[in-house]
């Protein structure tokens, strides 16, 4: 089953086709909702992004990413399972008439299992909804963001309340990481008390 759905950032929007048939990942979910309407109320992040090199990790149906490369980026690398690549390539063609001209979005398999590099391997910016749900998912994300985040790197996350335990956060503090949640002052009013919340996450060490 495909729904094609509108979403709208800052002044623009983008359109995606959802598709239920491969998986979870097909749909639009609340925390990808959010750090869109973050990033487009934030005029100093979006400055912040523009010509810079972004990876999206579990792209699902392209939605952060595709928002992400509205505000002029360098390159925006989607990158979810084999599966979700052709759903994400014709999410990307879509809307490439809205994507300046200057930014090269692309579309890469990655499993976070056995972490490769994508793009050119290097990152100013990490962006990711929903992706540590299950407790299987957290030593192969921590990994994949020890590949790719650096000191350097800025990492956006937005991630369940309740489906999201205490233990991820300690495991990426022992990685290496410090995090801290984004205030609900920066979003719209209807994503306030909702189980979802924004983490901006940085590489203390390597």
């Amino acid at each position: 089953m495909t729904e094609l759905v509108t979403i709208p950032v800052g002044d623009s929007s983008i359109e995606l086709e959802c598709n239920w048939d491969v998986g979870i990942g097909g749909s639009l979910w609340t925390s990808g909702r959010l750090l869109v309407d973050y990033l487009s109320r934030n005029g100093v992040v979006r400055q912040e992004i523009e010509g810079t090199r972004v990876l999206e990790l579990g792209s699902g149906t392209g939605l952060v990413g595709l928002a992400v490369a509205l505000f002029g980026p360098a390159s925006v690398v989607l990158t979810d399972l084999e599966t979700h690549v052709a759903a994400l390539e014709n999410n990307v063609k879509r809307n490439a008439g809205r994507i300046p001209s200057r930014t090269n979005v692309t579309v890469e398999a990655l499993d976070w299992n056995a972490p490769k590099n994508v793009g050119d391997g290097v990152f100013e910016w990490i962006v990711g909804t929903d992706i540590a749900y299950s407790r299987s998912f957290y030593v192969p994300l921590l990994n994949t963001l020890t590949l790719f985040g650096t000191k350097k790197t800025k990492i956006q996350l937005g991630l369940g309340r309740d489906d999201t335990e205490m233990q991820f956060f300690k495991m990426l503090q022992d990685a290496g990481f410090e995090y801290y949640k984004i205030s609900e002052a920066f979003v719209a009013s209807e994503f306030h008390g909702k189980d979802f919340g924004l983490f901006e996450i940085r590489r203390v060490y390597e």
